[in-house]
């Protein structure tokens, strides 16, 4: 469904990370998933509302309800589609498999939670620039501002990492 090549600091393929659909003849496709996951972004905000509303309620019951009804919506996208997602290694130095999990890669789903964290930390739009591989499970979002001014997010935990800590043996970039 899709790859996406993830190149060393030296602008060579050492990763790739792949969404895969395990549904025979399946249609699905990476720009479909992206917008059932909008579709569902859109309710689930509207949800949201609601359960803030519930929970100063204190109306458990409607707060119980609310959050399976939005839990249960995001596993059927997953089961719905059959995805699966990986983290292959291309180096000789790593297993050739990094890690692979049911369901998306966390930089497409918080893909615009991470943006905004961007957006608030570089004070001015940003646009998603590179793809970072940080750890063998986690990508990092590189976001650039128009004066070029660049930030990293981890979009797992929805949190800046500081361009110290990034090192040539922890990164591999890809554009995406």
């Amino acid at each position: 469904m899709d790859v996406k090549d993830v190149l060393d600091l030296d602008g060579k393929v050492a990763a790739l990370s792949v969404i895969l659909s395990n549904k025979p003849d399946s249609t699905v496709t990476a720009d479909s998933l992206r917008e059932q996951i909008e579709a569902n972004t859109a309710l689930e905000f509207g949800q949201k509302a609601e359960l803030a509303k519930a929970r100063e309620a204190g109306d458990i019951e409607r707060v119980n309800r609310l959050v399976a009804e939005i839990a249960d919506r995001r596993q059927r996208l997953i089961e719905d589609n059959g995805v699966i997602s990986y983290k292959l290694s291309l180096s000789t130095k790593s297993p050739p498999i990094l890690a692979f999990w049911p369901g998306l890669p966390f930089e497409m789903v918080r893909h615009n939670a991470a943006k905004a964290l961007a957006e608030q930390e570089l004070g001015k739009p940003a646009v998603s620039h590179e793809l970072v591989s940080y750890m063998s499970t986690t990508s990092l979002i590189c976001f650039s501002a128009a004066d070029g001014q660049k930030v990293y997010v981890d979009p797992f935990r929805v949190a800046e990492v500081p361009v110290s800590t990034l090192t040539t043996e922890s990164l591999f970039c890809a554009t995406i």
